[in-house]
C-alpha cells in the first residue's frame, strides 16, 4: 500500500485527524446541557463510514445519502423513499473510501457516485445502470425460438438471450437504438441486427420495440423484440482513476464552465490537490489546457471517446484534507478551497479568465480538516468556513483573510457544513464534535451573526456532517456520519 509510509502511519492518520464524527442533543447556546431526546433516527452503515455525500443517486429528484465506510472498503447508499431512507445497499471499493460526492459528469441527466479510496490511490466513479428486459421471436425457417432478453449497462448495454430458460447467445443494445446479438442453436450461430422504436430514458421507464434481420451465414430470417427498461435502481463501478498519493477529500463542481461537473481532489500524502476535469475537443479546451499548465505543475491527458480526460495537479500544503468548490468572489466562475491538516492552513485557488491559479495560503485553527464555502452573514457574499481538529472552533474567512472564528464547546471538532437548519431562508451552520459525541448547530440571526443555539446527540465519533431535506418535507436535516458506532444519523430540526 502506498497511503503514506505504510498501512499502520495511514490508519493512525485517520484515527486522529478524521475522527471528527460528534453527537448531541437539543440545548440552548452557552450551556453544557444535552437533551439524549433530541428527534433523530440512526441507520446502520458500514465499518467506521468517514465521508457523506448527499443527493440524487437514483433520478427521482429526491436526495439520498452515500457513506464511505473506511475499514471494510464498501460504500452505503440509503435511497429516500416516501420521506423515509430504505436500508442501505453497499457496494464494493478499492482499499479504504473516504471522500465521496455526487454530480452529473457526463451531461446525461443522471448523476455518478464519486469516492477516493486512500490506501489504494484510486477515485472510483460509479454510476446508475441502465436495467433492460423483454422477449424475443426469431423465425428460422419452419421453427420458432422464443426467448427472453436481459441486458444492462450505462451507454452501452449487454446481456443475455435465453430460449427455454437456457443461455443461448448474447445480446447488445447501443445508445442509438442499434440491438445486435448472437444465438447459438445447435451448431448454427444466428446473428441479428436493426433499430428497434422507441426512445432511451435517463429518467424514467420506457419501451422499445422492432423487427429486425437475422442471418444464419446462408439465409436471413425476421425477429421480432420488445424491451422494457428503467434506471436507477442500483449502481455498477464504470470507471477507475489514479490520484496522488493518499487522497482523503473530494468535492464536485462544475470548474470549467462547461455545466459538467468535475472532481476535485485533496491528496493527503502528497502535498497537492488533483483536479480531474471531462472536456469537450474543442479549441475551448486546449485553450483552458494551455493556460492551467502554468500554474498546474502535473497535468495528463487521455482520450475517452469524445471527451478529453483531464488529470491537473496543483501543490498544497502539508497534509491537504478537506476540499471544497465555491464561487467565493462572485465573479461567476467557481474556485476552489483546500485545508492542511499538518501545516494549519488553507490554500485559496481563484479562477481569473476562465484559468485556476494559487491566490493565497491563509492560516487556520490547529489541525483542519473540513471546509465549507457558503453565506453565513447574509451579505450576499460566500464567506469560507474551517473546522479545527485540534482547535474545537470553526474559523470564518473572505478569500484573503480570516474575519472571525466561534467556539465549538469540544476539543475536537471537525465535519462542517453550510444550510439553512431552522427555515428562515437564512444558511447556518452545523459541525460535529468527536470528543463529546455532538453535532453543534450555529444558527444564523438577522445581524448576520451566528449563535451556537442547538446541538445533537449522534453516535460515537461524528465526523462527516451535511445539512440537507432527506425526507422530502421541504425542510432540511443534519446528518452526521458515526464512525465508532458504524452509523449515521439524522437529526430533525
Amino acid at each position: 500500500m502506498r497511503c503514506l509510509t505504510n498501512m499502520q502511519r495511514c490508519k493512525i492518520l485517520l484515527v486522529t485527524a478524521w475522527i471528527v464524527f460528534g453527537s448531541i442533543g437539543w440545548c440552548m447556546a452557552g450551556t453544557d446541557e444535552i437533551d439524549e431526546a433530541g428527534s433523530r433516527t440512526t441507520y446502520q452503515a458500514g465499518a467506521w463510514p468517514a465521508g457523506i455525500a448527499v443527493g440524487d443517486v437514483n433520478g427521482d429528484g429526491l436526495n439520498d445519502i452515500v457513506c464511505a465506510n473506511y475499514n471494510d472498503n464498501t460504500i452505503s447508499v440509503f435511497i429516500q423513499d416516501n420521506g423515509r431512507l430504505l436500508e442501505q445497499a453497499t457496494y464494493s471499493t478499492f482499499l479504504n473510501p473516504l471522500g465521496v460526492g455526487i454530480g452529473d459528469i457526463d451531461l446525461d441527466g443522471r448523476n455518478e457516485v464519486s469516492v477516493v479510496c486512500a490506501g489504494a490511490d484510486i477515485m472510483s466513479i460509479f454510476g446508475q445502470p441502465t436495467i433492460i428486459n423483454g422477449s424475443i421471436s426469431i423465425r428460422y425457417g419452419s421453427i420458432t425460438l422464443d426467448g427472453t432478453v436481459s441486458l444492462s449497462g450505462i451507454k452501452t448495454f449487454a446481456g443475455e438471450i435465453k430460449i427455454d430458460e437456457k443461455s443461448m447467445g448474447k445480446a447488445w443494445l447501443i445508445d442509438n437504438n442499434l440491438c445486435l446479438f448472437q444465438v447459438m442453436y445447435g451448431t448454427v450461430t444466428l446473428l441479428g441486427s436493426g433499430t428497434l422504436n422507441g426512445h432511451i430514458s435517463r429518467m424514467s421507464s420506457f419501451t422499445l420495440e422492432g423487427a429486425i434481420k437475422v442471418s444464419d451465414g446462408l439465409n436471413t430470417f425476421d425477429a421480432n423484440v420488445s424491451l422494457s427498461g428503467e434506471t436507477g435502481k442500483t449502481l455498477i463501478n464504470i470507471a477507475n482513476y489514479a490520484t496522488k498519493r493518499a487522497p482523503y477529500g473530494l468535492s464536485m463542481g462544475d470548474i470549467n464552465g462547461d455545466a459538467r461537473d468535475d472532481i476535485v481532489v485533496a491528496n493527503l500524502g502528497a502535498e497537492s490537490i488533483s483536479i480531474f476535469n471531462w472536456l469537450e475537443n474543442i479549441p475551448r479546451s486546449y485553450q483552458y489546457l494551455y493556460h492551467s499548465f502554468t500554474f498546474a505543475k502535473e497535468m495528463s491527458l487521455t482520450m475517452e471517446g469524445d471527451k478529453i480526460f483531464v488529470h491537473m495537479v496543483y501543490s498544497a500544503g502539508k497534509m491537504p484534507f478537506g476540499i471544497d468548490i465555491e464561487d467565493i468572489n462572485i465573479d461567476g466562475q467557481q474556485d476552489v478551497v483546500c485545508v492542511n491538516y499538518q501545516s494549519s492552513d488553507m490554500n485559496v485557488f481563484l479562477q481569473e479568465n476562465g484559468i485556476l491559479k494559487p491566490t493565497a495560503t491563509l492560516t487556520t485553527g490547529p489541525n483542519p480538516t473540513s471546509v465549507q464555502c457558503g453565506d453565513i452573514n447574509n451579505d450576499g457574499f460566500p464567506e469560507i468556513i474551517v473546522s479545527s481538529l485540534g482547535g474545537g472552533m470553526i474559523s470564518i474567512f473572505t478569500p484573503y483573510k480570516l474575519i472571525g472564528t466561534y467556539a465549538t464547546h469540544d476539543a475536537r471538532s471537525g465535519g462542517v457544513d453550510i444550510g439553512d437548519i431552522n427555515n428562515d431562508g437564512l444558511k447556518d451552520v452545523a459541525v460535529s464534535n468527536d470528543t463529546s459525541n455532538t453535532v453543534s448547530m450555529f444558527i444564523q440571526g438577522k445581524d448576520g451573526l451566528l449563535t451556537l443555539q442547538k446541538s445533537c446527540q449522534t453516535g460515537r465519533s461524528p465526523g462527516s456532517c451535511k445539512i440537507a431535506d432527506i425526507n422530502n418535507d421541504g425542510i432540511n436535516e443534519v446528518i452526521t456520519g458515526d464512525a465508532q458506532s458504524d452509523t449515521i444519523t439524522v437529526h430533525y430540526p
